[in-house]
């Protein structure tokens, strides 16, 4: 195998073929999340007026289960999901902005080297969207639509390549 190393000098390129070492592969993509098949438990938690947060937690749990994922409470793995919304209303009290962020996380132990054998829960991987919108218009994206945006994010970040189509929710 080879690779292609570029160089950039006074405004021209350059491209240079060089052999890999013998034996050596190419670095394949980053999969940060491969190997995860259960979380302990869904953390979820939504601003008031954003969406119920037991439906929620079970939208998550369904596309869990589609792509494998169990919910084993032996697993010391976490996953957070938190929905938050900033308001702006104008005086005679009506909302002329919302934006509603979703966050997602995975919560797990970690060590570090300089203490070895000790271990503490950490954020290994996480994702925000969001979405706003002005006035009385409906935004594009609904609270749910974003959170199945991030739960797809978080799939393909453990490397399912097919998932089945996001379900839709009754949500505020």
């Amino acid at each position: 195998m080879k690779t292609l190393a570029m160089l950039a000098v006074a405004g021209i390129t350059v491209g240079v073929v060089v052999p890999l070492a013998a034996g050596a592969e190419p670095q394949k993509a980053s999969v940060p999340l491969r190997g995860l098949v259960a979380v302990g438990s869904i953390v979820a938690t939504a601003a008031e007026d954003t969406m119920d947060e037991a439906v929620l937690r079970t939208t998550v749990e369904r596309r869990f289960a589609r792509a494998g994922i169990t919910i084993d409470a032996a697993s010391p793995v976490d996953l957070i999901v938190d929905v938050s919304a900033e308001r702006d209303r104008s005086e005679d009290g009506h909302c002329t902005f919302e934006k509603f962020v979703v966050y997602l996380a995975l919560r797990e132990p970690v060590s570090i080297d300089r203490a070895p054998g000790e271990t503490f829960p950490a954020i290994t991987w996480h994702r925000q969207g969001s979405v706003s919108h002005f006035g009385s218009r409906t935004p594009k994206l609904t609270i749910l639509d974003l959170v199945q945006q991030q739960i797809s994010t978080f799939l393909r970040a453990r490397g399912v390549e097919q998932q089945a189509p996001a379900e839709k929710a009754d949500h505020p």
